[in-house]
């Protein structure tokens, strides 16, 4: 089974698309916010970008 990931990122103003710290584009009819963020782990990409201060 495969390993879902939440990403972290900020969605555009105008297209909707988000745009993940990890580099991925997730096209507005796909970027779903999760209901219970705490049973999914976290993208570890996106992490050490967070954790490094990357934007």
């Amino acid at each position: 089974m495969a390993t879902q990931y939440a990403h972290i990122g900020k969605k555009s103003w105008w297209s909707g698309d988000v745009k993940t710290l990890c580099g991925l584009i997730l096209p507005s009819d796909n970027a779903k916010s999760l209901w219970f963020p705490v049973f999914v782990k976290t993208c570890p990409d996106c992490l050490a970008v967070q954790k490094n201060g990357g934007k």
